[in-house]
């Protein structure tokens, strides 16, 4: 394996270790009593390495907030990657955000018990994710000013058929670990299987009935 290869596998395995270990004792003793030195101690790291991946205990926890690229830098991912729509290039431009293309199931599986289980812990998640929405919106507003030729929905504004995009594009990846929640380590994300659950939430959406409660079903 190249030196590059083998590198950011050790660090995605020191950082899933972390997150691991940080929500792992978040469901046993409640997010409120996690320390650090209680997850270095689990993930068998040390505190500045701890730091070295995490900005806060919180980041750990609930995830790390995830900031918009540079508008330059989405413009040439757009570019090099040509979607066809407002869904699409969200998704391109969220993995090009996270700087990675791999997920952990457990860690999401475990955020979601979280959110389920332990008062407060749904608004800490939910705060991780509203920045990069909100920036994901307005400077889709403006590809999607640039480029009316990617619209879907010309009878709305810009503004809100970029919206629309976003929460359907946020939702759609949420989707993709909730299908593969059983994956025993890291799943690498593509575009065929979020365009999978983009038309499974079209189906969701569809009028009229559902095919299980036909009489010829």
């Amino acid at each position: 394996m190249p030196e590059e290869g083998l590198r950011e596998r050790k660090k995605r395995q020191t950082e899933n270790a972390i997150e691991i270990a940080a929500v792992r004792i978040a469901l046993r003793d409640g997010f409120v009593q996690v320390t650090v030195r209680e997850i270095c101690a689990l993930a068998e790291i040390s505190r500045a390495t701890f730091f070295n991946y995490m900005p806060t205990r919180e980041a750990a926890i609930f995830g790390k907030p995830i900031e918009l690229i540079e508008a330059e830098s989405a413009e040439r991912t757009l570019a090099a990657a040509s979607p066809t729509d407002a869904v699409s290039a969200v998704y391109v431009l969220l993995l090009a955000s996270v700087g990675h293309t791999r997920m952990n199931p457990a860690v999401a599986r475990g955020r979601a018990r979280l959110a389920m289980e332990q008062p407060g812990a749904l608004e800490l998640i939910k705060n991780q994710y509203a920045r990069i929405s909100t920036q994901l919106t307005v400077y889709l507003s403006g590809w999607l000013s640039v480029h009316p030729e990617y619209r879907r929905l010309p009878e709305a504004s810009v503004l809100e058929e970029a919206s629309l995009a976003v929460g359907v594009g946020m939702t759609a990846m949420g989707a993709v670990f909730a299908v593969q929640e059983d994956a025993p380590g890291d799943i690498e994300l593509s575009t065929a299987v979020f365009r999978a659950q983009l038309d499974a939430i079209e189906r969701l959406a569809a009028p009229g009935v559902s095919p299980a409660a036909r009489p010829d079903a």
